[in-house]
């Protein structure tokens, strides 16, 4: 039961926090030149999480996707995605995930800028 209430607790804070940097991606950043970023929230277990090799080319930059980082801005999207995660067991079990193929593929496909925000746990359980 702690850790399910531990759980729910960390997605309540990571919910408002994201909703108030969601608001201001809104607003022209000066990186983006004025252009707005579609946002997708990346969320789970440790699939999401990465637990994949990263081989040296799913080590280069994301061509027009950026990552919210731990100061609430957006950088460049470079693996692994689930870096600044508020709830990850650590750096070092952070590896590729889906988010590199889907970040690829949306940028390829829409021709516009995204915006990653990825926070997913390892070893959480689904029904939390």
């Amino acid at each position: 039961m702690s850790c399910l209430i531990k759980t729910m607790a960390s997605l309540i804070v990571s919910t408002i926090f994201f909703s108030q940097i969601i608001q201001s991606a809104d607003k022209p950043l000066p990186l983006y030149k004025g252009k707005k970023l579609e946002i997708y929230i990346l969320i789970g277990q440790s699939n999401m999480a990465g637990r994949a090799k990263i081989t040296t080319k799913e080590n280069q930059p994301i061509k027009n996707a950026f990552l919210l980082n731990d100061k609430g801005k957006f950088e460049q999207a470079v693996n692994p995605l689930n870096r600044y995660s508020t709830i990850h067991k650590g750096l070092s079990m952070q590896k590729l995930n889906p988010g590199y193929g889907f970040a690829k593929f949306m940028t390829k496909r829409s021709k516009r800028r995204i915006g990653l925000i990825v926070n997913a746990r390892g070893a959480s359980s689904i029904n939390a």
